[in-house]
């Protein structure tokens, strides 16, 4: 199996989605303490000893409590995922690490004692259990009885298990222990390379290595300590490998070299970075990165893994042989790991410049790394959504608007929204990759004369069999934030259709629907002034329907754009009416042209009172708009009932369906029409 389809599969994994949902709820905290980290060694560099230990304990504090606050964490995030108990789960979790910190450790505050390895085994160990023995005992009444069994026998497996272990195994876990963590003590050349690359594949996970593996860290860092006196009292020479070494070379701006990634990210033209270069910029530059691994993300994301592991041990190589042979000294002092990059290599080094000089080659050779697999995520993730060339011809020398590029690259920030996201993408990649999306035309039909007034336009996908299917897959757009996109592809193409399909008739009104999210977006305007530099046909207005049943997050906003769009001459309807959240406060804030009342008020005319119903709805309209259509109308009844109720427009299967454009243009020939 291939290492980037066994990652694929790994991400998958609900374990692995389980404890990344941990790491991630702890990313707060962990980001508290790691900004004190960067207080004390302010402190400490302007020789404020006092503060510099008050700040000190308090974060190794907030370490010592990570590894119990993770096993919450994750107990939470199983119970809920798999609706068991919470409260249930975290407590027999937490329990159950307690018992076995305190069965191997002979400290007094055992339960500190722990490490997050530890701590996330026996919260996946525990919780499983509790899955497994609820679903056998899911057929007994639910009695007292059973509610004992669950939680007790987690713990007592849990308790015999760590007996066994530790009484009855000839081995020393001690010892054992200690081997294998002598396997990445990174005091050698080889050991440093596979240090590096575990502390940083567990980042993939979502685990800070070096947290991961702090008992490695506190001892090489008490070595490293002892082998810098030693050198400055001239009985030891300094070695390669300290500290600083890690510090300076493989973690410039934060663990993976992560600041070569972020120079990608700024010189992206994506504008889906830009918030995330704000918030991780600062911060990288005291190498703090978590907010870059899980806002881009590198956490289970199976190909920027390889570069955020390549790209540090490419810098380990090229720094450890450059101090080899003699092209820099070995790091003179130890610097906080937080000492921002160039200052770190000044200070560790002694002040030499050829060392800032390698750090900024070794930045720059980040990025050359991290900027192939960046392309690839990108291409991999942007869909093109292709123009329905056979349904929108080329007219004369008048080319057909290019495909337009969407990204889908998610600032999510919880697992949760990770699998709603990821199944976005899916299913908006099947779409693309199946078909075309297309535009279907409904007619809206004058009451009184039974005249064609105005076109809604609909989007649709054709596959390559011709199957048509409606616009459900829109949730998706919605879901990732790209409804503006997805809106003026509609836009520029609907005009296109009026202007080279629909020319010959005149007075029509040409009805798109737009998002709550595109219109409050920026770059609205700007598109409709480019849509419309060149005229629509003799008589034809622009209409948008504003969705009603979608919730208005910016009211001031929106009343803004509905006036300058007004002003532009372009008609504004309400959608939806009679659906939503705030429908009676929408008559009252905004300039209205039209109103449409929602399918509900014609399936409520079989109702008692139905039709009393939806006259009083038709006044209440008309009180702040000249003109009512109803949509969904289906039967003749219905059409009655709603000429009766005083409407002005109706539209509905009982005229026409949705169709496409040449179809249109044969409906609209038989049916020539004047302006209301």
């Amino acid at each position: 199996m291939k290492t980037s389809t066994l990652l694929t599969h790994l991400s998958k994994n609900r374990i692995t989605q389980n404890t990344v949902a941990s790491t991630i709820s702890i990313m707060p905290y962990s980001m508290i303490r790691a900004i004190i980290v960067v207080f004390s060694t302010l402190a400490s560099s302007m020789g404020y000893t006092k503060t510099f230990d008050w700040l000190n304990n308090l974060q190794l504090s907030m370490l010592t409590l990570m590894p119990i606050i993770i096993n919450v964490l994750f107990s939470f995030h199983w119970a809920t995922k798999n609706k068991t108990s919470v409260i249930l789960s975290m407590a027999t979790s937490l329990t159950a690490l307690m018992i076995v910190t305190g069965m191997f450790s002979n400290e007094q505050t055992f339960y500190l004692n722990t490490s997050i390895p530890i701590s996330i085994a026996i919260s996946i160990i525990v919780n499983i259990l509790i899955e497994k023995i609820s679903s056998a005992t899911r057929v007994w009444s639910n009695n007292i009885f059973t509610n004992l069994i669950i939680p007790s026998t987690p713990l007592i497996l849990v308790t015999l298990a760590s007996i066994i272990i530790k009484f009855y195994l000839p081995i020393d876990l001690h010892n054992t222990y200690q081997s294998i963590l002598g396997l990445i003590y990174p005091d050698s050349y080889l050991n440093g390379l596979i240090y590096e690359v575990v502390r940083g594949a567990s980042w993939f996970l979502g685990i800070h290595g070096q947290l991961m593996f702090q008992d490695v860290g506190y001892e090489f860092i008490r070595q490293s300590n002892i082998n810098i006196q030693q050198w400055e009292r001239g009985a030891s020479p300094l070695n390669i490998l300290n500290q600083s070494f890690y510090d300076v070379w493989c973690s410039t701006g934060g663990t993976g070299s992560t600041l070569s990634l972020l120079v990608c990210l700024i010189f992206s033209n994506a504008n889906q970075y830009k918030k995330l270069i704000r918030k991780a910029l600062p911060l990288s530059f005291f190498n703090i990165n978590e907010p870059l691994i899980f806002g881009f993300p590198i956490v289970l994301n199976p190909i920027m893994v390889i570069p955020f592991l390549l790209a540090p041990i490419v810098n380990y190589n090229i720094a450890y042989a450059a101090t080899a042979y003699g092209l820099i000294e070995p790091m003179h002092y130890l610097v906080g790991w937080a000492t921002p990059p160039f200052i770190n290599s000044w200070i560790a080094s002694g002040g030499n410049s050829t060392a800032v000089a390698l750090q900024v080659f070794l930045i720059a050779l980040g990025v050359l790394i991290y900027y192939p697999f960046f392309y690839i995520m990108e291409r991999m993730t942007s869909l093109k959504i292709s123009d329905a060339t056979s349904r929108i011809p080329t007219i004369g020398d008048k080319s057909q608007k290019s495909s337009l590029d969407i990204n889908l690259i998610s600032n999510h920030h919880h697992l949760n929204e990770f699998d709603e996201i990821t199944e976005a993408q899916n299913q908006i990649k099947k779409l693309t990759s199946s078909g075309d999306f297309i535009l279907f035309f409904q007619p809206q039909v004058r009451v009184f004369d039974r005249k064609i007034t105005a076109l809604e336009v609909l989007l649709r996908h054709e596959d390559k069999n011709g199957k048509i299917t409606p616009p459900y897959f829109l949730s998706f757009y919605e879901r990732l934030n790209l409804m503006p996109e997805m809106d003026f592809w509609v836009l520029e193409n609907a005009i296109y259709h009026a202007r080279y399909k629909f020319k010959q008739f005149s007075g029509m009104t040409l009805s798109i629907n737009i998002s709550p999210q595109t219109i409050t977006d920026p770059r609205l305007l700007v598109i409709v002034d480019e849509a419309l530099k060149d005229s629509m046909p003799t008589g034809w207005s622009l209409e948008f329907e504003i969705t009603e049943s979608q919730k208005i997050t910016n009211p001031e906003e929106l009343g803004f754009v509905i006036n300058v769009l007004r002003n532009k001459g372009i008609r504004v309807a309400l959608d939806d009416f009679g659906s939503g959240y705030s429908t009676l406060s929408y008559l009252l804030k905004y300039r209205l042209d039209k109103i449409k009342l929602d399918r509900t008020l014609v399936t409520g005319l079989s109702l008692h009172q139905g039709g009393n119903f939806l006259k009083k709805v038709v006044h209440l309209c008309r009180t702040t708009c000249p003109v009512i259509l109803i949509e969904g109308v289906e039967t003749q009844k219905e059409y009655d009932e709603c000429i009766d109720a005083g409407v002005d427009l109706i539209q509905g299967f009982l005229f026409y369906r949705p169709m496409p454009s040449d179809e249109v243009t044969k409906i609209l020939l038989q049916d020539l029409i004047a302006p209301i």
